[in-house]
């Protein structure tokens, strides 16, 4: 309850969006620790942690994960639940997009301290590490291994082994809107930019161990940027790496702090370097997050339950790792679909097709398109119609012709 109560706080207050951080919403928050679905024992990392919310969310995923009496809750908070009134069970029947999340002690969790040292997370604003201390306190984690640095520079605190260190999963919304002096950066980074979007991802992909998984939440002009550092660093995210799904998310996610059109990379370090890569990439389309895109009430969004797509994506997503990421469910990239035929939601494309494009990541790039409707008209009557238009000008331009040389 205080950990709510916290974050309630935090929301309200706008602490989150000093010196340009805001947090990330819940809905999002929730499918991307879903995803990357952590387990006990694997070390969780976020390099740009602000107010810890994808630690804590990942804590709360292993809880429940690790419970027998596990509760469900509307993404939206128990206290809108008992504004409507109903039974969680009478709200899913009348509204069967609605997206929830799962609570649990973690009663079968065997050792508390392995819990609690696997948490690692930094942040470059001292005031901010200490709101994350306090937040996960508040939610039971003590001993957490946070630490005021910054990740991105040889001079911003990091120690040896910190520089060394790897995680089986990295959550992050890192910060995308600025450039670092070159003689700071990290010599280790897998980029030559300045762009700070770039460094966190290469950061990223630099601390991932063998089999980890990493969701992060970046702009869409990563991927496809022109630039040479943008295009070198989609081909190594390709070829190093399995590149699991690409979550194109509604421009207004983060309103009110922003309306940047931002996407989720899900991806992970196969096991060795020799080991099988995928050929395909996914693609997901989500086009209502559970809230208005537009609207903005009380400081945050207007709900809307029944238009969520997530529970969808997590529903394909079940499907795609049930398969060992090998089928990605939906259509073939730019696939022509007859007229009258619905806008499709996922779809894939293939690494070689990719590649042959500059390695051009934007989901609309390889969206399947629905045809236009044929028009129905006599083509021949059409033509005439263009020719009397046509003729018509024509008259008119003799008529002016004549009317000058007078």
């Amino acid at each position: 309850m205080k950990g709510d109560i916290f974050e309630y706080l935090l929301v309200h207050l706008g602490s989150s969006s000093l010196n340009g951080q805001f947090r990330t919403p819940r809905q999002i928050r929730a499918f991307m620790v879903e995803m990357v679905d952590p387990d006990l024992g694997d070390s969780i990392f976020d390099p740009a942690c602000g107010t810890a919310g994808f630690l804590i969310d990942a804590v709360d995923y292993l809880l429940a994960k690790y419970s027998d009496h596990i509760s469900e809750y509307p993404i939206y908070g128990e206290d809108w639940l008992e504004r409507k009134g109903q039974t969680l069970a009478e709200i899913k029947a009348s509204i069967p997009k609605l997206q929830t999340y799962r609570k649990g002690a973690g009663e079968k969790i065997p050792d508390w301290s392995l819990l609690e040292a696997s948490i690692f997370g930094t942040d470059v604003s001292r005031q901010m590490v200490r709101i994350s201390m306090m937040n996960l306190v508040l939610h039971g984690i003590r001993h957490a291994r946070l630490k005021r640095a910054n990740s991105l520079s040889d001079m911003g605190g990091l120690s040896e082994d910190d520089l060394r260190r790897r995680y089986q999963v990295i959550l992050a919304n890192p910060p995308f809107a600025g450039q670092l002096p070159k003689d700071s950066i990290r010599a280790d980074l897998p980029t030559n930019s300045k762009k700070s979007e770039l460094l966190f991802l290469s950061l990223m992909m630099q601390h991932l161990a063998p089999g980890g998984r990493c969701a992060v939440v970046v702009p869409e002009g990563l991927l496809f940027g022109s630039t040479g550092a943008h295009v070198d660093l989609r081909k190594k995210l390709l070829n190093d790496f399995d590149l699991l799904a690409v979550v194109s998310l509604p421009a207004g996610v983060f309103k009110p702090y922003a309306g940047v059109k931002t996407a989720v990379l899900v991806f992970r370090r196969p096991m060795s370097e020799s080991a099988a890569r995928l050929d395909k990439v996914w693609f997901y389309e989500v086009r209502n997050d559970g809230y208005d895109p537009d609207k903005v009430s009380g400081g945050g969004r207007v709900e809307t339950p029944d238009k969520s797509d997530i529970p969808d994506l997590l529903a394909q997503w079940k499907t795609y790792k049930s398969g060992s990421f090998k089928n990605p469910p939906g259509l073939t990239a730019n696939t022509l679909l007859p007229h009258g035929s619905a806008e499709p939601s996922c779809w894939s494309a293939t690494k070689e097709k990719i590649g042959d494009a500059d390695y051009n990541l934007g989901a609309g790039q390889w969206k399947p398109r629905v045809a236009e409707k044929v028009s129905d008209e006599d083509p021949c009557e059409l033509v005439k119609d263009v020719l009397a238009d046509y003729r018509q000008v024509v008259a008119g331009l003799k008529k002016l012709l004549m009317e000058l040389e007078e």
